[in-house]
């Protein structure tokens, strides 16, 4: 993560304007958006020293992502999507598209996003606002990035096959460090 950092640091600081961008990243044991939230904004230091409040959080997920995000069934008992608003209250995501994936072209991935802005999932707890808060970015060159098959490809050990799915830096870490190799 700290070599992602680096990297979205070193393209915004390549273009022409001037622009301060600060990049914490944290890592937490909890599986679900919601929970890496709230326990990211409980994070002291975190907080403004004044008035005690959280800074906004943006969090990168890929179009998969996101449809999980929104799968009701992570949210038992209820069942509904209603333990998201405090995470679209004061966060936003930003969602790489998954160009030639099971979950269709850039259109079908567009009117996913659009549906919950017509208000498409307000029977499940789903808020038509929520939608101003969902980004959705194209991956560079349509390769789509993917760290579901940056991991496929490393455990093979087809290091050649990260080309375009992450970058050199992230590229020499992973064949140096092997994360996922299989015993």
């Amino acid at each position: 993560m700290v070599i992602l950092a680096h990297d979205i640091l070193a393209k915004v600081s390549s273009k022409e304007e001037e622009v301060e961008v600060a990049i914490d990243v944290a890592l937490t044991r909890h599986p679900f958006f919601v929970d890496k939230a709230a326990a990211i904004a409980s994070y002291a230091p975190y907080l403004d020293p004044v008035t005690r409040t959280p800074p906004a959080q943006i969090h990168l997920l890929g179009f998969d992502s996101l449809v999980r995000l929104l799968d009701t069934k992570y949210y038992p008992p209820s069942h509904t999507l209603e333990p998201l608003k405090a995470l679209f209250s004061r966060h936003k995501v930003r969602v790489t598209l998954r160009e030639d994936d099971k979950y269709g072209g850039k259109e079908e991935q567009e009117k996913y996003a659009q549906a919950l802005a017509e208000g498409a999932r307000e029977g499940e707890g789903g808020k038509r606002e929520w939608a101003e808060r969902i980004e959705l970015v194209a991956g560079e060159a349509a390769r789509g990035v993917s760290s579901t098959r940056a991991r496929e490809v490393t455990e093979k050990g087809e290091w050649h096959r990260l080309e375009g799915l992450v970058s050199r830096k992230m590229r020499e870490w992973i064949e140096e460090q092997n994360p996922y190799k299989i015993p």
